[in-house]
């Protein structure tokens, strides 16, 4: 993902896009829900304190308000809702009640035009919209285009001074070009912001699947293994649900380390680990039990199911070709959860283990109930 920065632009990958739209969306639908309430009440106040009949605007505070009473609702139910809704229904209620804000705030400006020739608060909506929304750029460039459309067309209408309907017509277009570039510097912050989180969040997912795995096999190691057997067994009692565990062995490997060197005992250890992910169940967990050990939890697995495992498991091996063309087998020995302990059950699988050593090797060996 470090691949995905660039000095100026980033983009999301596409596997994190929904991902990241969500969260955007989620935090921009928070920030509107506190800034409609702060409006509404601060409107109000203008009302009610000064003579807005002065300004011409008397009838757009009203629309304001009542706008932002409906709105406030909508726009705290759709917060609470951004997990279940589509994003493009967040997105539409966004962008509906944005452009219409910044329309609302247009018509103030344009209202005012016989007593000062100022868009002061068109460009204050314009900016608060850009440093607190984050938007994607075709977003942002539809609204503040929208909303400056009708501006342009509307504003001779309201002031009389040709030269500055110019003016204002100029500052407009600057303020929203101006407005745009704040509004995608914060979107690219955004993005940088959650790539970098992505990077850290799955840099720890590799730094924690690195101390849970035997580094030469990949298999998780001895102390996670068992750990995870001890959840099986009581996920087991809980709900009432069989587990077996099988161990396997590889027969006479002392002999190929002191006649092929260890780096062929390595070579096969690698070889089996993958024989084992191959023929197991992905709900399987495997793991190195120490040196040439393996150990296998089947979880939902009785007896008989784990004795079919093995056997396969055991032909696999035998079949299979390894460094410098070494045949290899194994001895396993297989036991299921009957109410003892972690520790008991892993014993009564080794015990298992020995007698399929101890009656010649290269053969599973099945506890009886």
């Amino acid at each position: 993902m470090k691949k995905l920065h660039t000095k100026i632009f980033s983009k999301v990958p596409p596997e994190y896009k929904a991902e990241f739209l969500r969260d955007i969306y989620s935090e921009d639908l928070f920030t509107l829900t506190i800034v409609t309430f702060i409006l509404f009440i601060t409107l109000i106040v203008v009302f009610l304190l000064f003579n807005i009949e002065l300004f011409r605007v008397y009838t757009v505070i009203v629309c304001m308000i009542i706008f932002n009473l409906i709105f406030l609702p909508m726009i705290r139910f759709t917060y609470k809702k951004t997990p279940w809704l589509s994003i493009m229904s967040i997105r539409s209620i966004q962008f509906a009640y944005l452009i219409l804000m910044i329309s609302l705030s247009c018509a103030v400006s344009l209202l005012s035009q016989d007593l000062t020739a100022s868009i002061n608060i068109y460009t204050i909506a314009v900016f608060s919209v850009a440093s607190l929304i984050c938007m994607h750029p075709i977003e942002s460039i539809s609204i503040y285009l929208l909303v400056y459309a009708a501006f342009y067309v509307i504003l001779p209408h309201y002031q009389m001074n040709l030269q500055a309907v110019t003016i204002l017509r100029i500052n407009a277009f600057l303020m929203n070009l101006m407005a745009w570039f704040v509004g995608q510097m914060l979107y690219q912050m955004r993005i940088k912001a959650f790539i970098d989180k992505k990077i850290i969040e799955e840099t720890n997912k590799t730094l924690k699947e690195l101390s849970i795995r035997d580094a030469m096999t990949t298999l998780y190691h001895h102390e996670y293994l068992c750990s995870l057997l001890r959840e099986s067994i009581n996920g087991s009692r809980r709900f009432q649900h069989t587990v077996s565990i099988i161990m396997i062995d590889i027969d006479n490997f002392k002999a190929v380390n002191d006649t092929y060197g260890h780096l062929a005992g390595d070579q096969i250890i690698i070889g089996i680990s993958k024989i084992l992910v191959d023929t197991c169940r992905t709900v399987d967990i495997i793991g190195r039990y120490g040196g040439d050990e393996f150990m296998i939890i089947a979880p939902d697995t009785n007896l008989e199911g784990a004795m079919l495992l093995a056997e396969r498991i055991r032909v696999n091996v035998e079949t299979a070709d390894y460094y410098k063309e070494i045949r290899v087998t194994v001895s396993i020995g297989v036991s299921e959860f009957n109410s003892e302990n972690w520790e008991e059950l892993i014993k009564n699988a080794d015990d298992q283990l020995y007698i399929a050593k101890q009656s010649g090797k290269n053969k599973v060996n099945v506890q009886t109930l």
